[in-house]
């Protein structure tokens, strides 16, 4: 957790130096808006998939999980994601409603940041989980191999989920 942490203060400041950034101005658009939150969503979803991966890839090396528990430590890992997701949706919320001023273009920021944390990160998990076990099914060494495209499925399944949840809260506000 503290990783998580130090991913979501990484975030913020990221999301203060775009939200500073010529073009980028508060209140612009609400796409200018949302995008200062893509590094807290693809930061914590590279952690929370990298440990799930991790976990299932040391597994596999020292023989610790035997084929018949694998559902289970797969199952437990997703649900360690979403979990994850949400404490730091529900953190986020108000972190975001509070530094964007609780404006009215907080009041669509902050649910849909929340919410595609939610989704990213048990995206995230379920990736983690995925990868390994598909390279290591394919006779490919997950230690070397899962790695790469674990972080590019895990940062576009973010970004797309950021901009389905956006548009969720929009139709939900609307």
């Amino acid at each position: 957790m503290p990783l998580h942490a130090l991913t979501v203060i990484g975030g913020f400041v990221s999301a203060w130096v775009l939200r500073h950034a010529p073009g980028l101005e508060p209140g612009q658009s609400d796409g200018a808006d949302l995008l200062r939150y893509v590094p807290i969503l693809v930061g914590l979803g590279a952690n929370v998939g990298v440990q799930s991966s991790t976990i299932l890839v040391r597994a596999f090396a020292t023989g610790e999980i035997e084929r018949e528990r694998m559902p289970r430590v797969v199952t437990s890992e997703i649900a360690v994601g979403a979990l994850t997701g949400l404490l730091c949706g529900a953190l986020c919320w108000f972190v975001v409603d509070f530094v964007e001023g609780g404006t009215e273009a907080a009041s669509r920021l902050a649910p849909a940041v929340s919410l595609a944390l939610v989704a990213g990160l048990t995206w995230a998990a379920c990736v983690g989980c995925a990868v390994p076990l598909l390279f290591r099914r394919l006779g490919v060494d997950p230690a070397v191999a899962a790695g790469p495209a674990l972080i590019v499925l895990s940062d576009v399944g973010a970004a797309a989920l950021l901009v389905l949840a956006a548009q969720a809260v929009l139709r939900w506000s609307a």
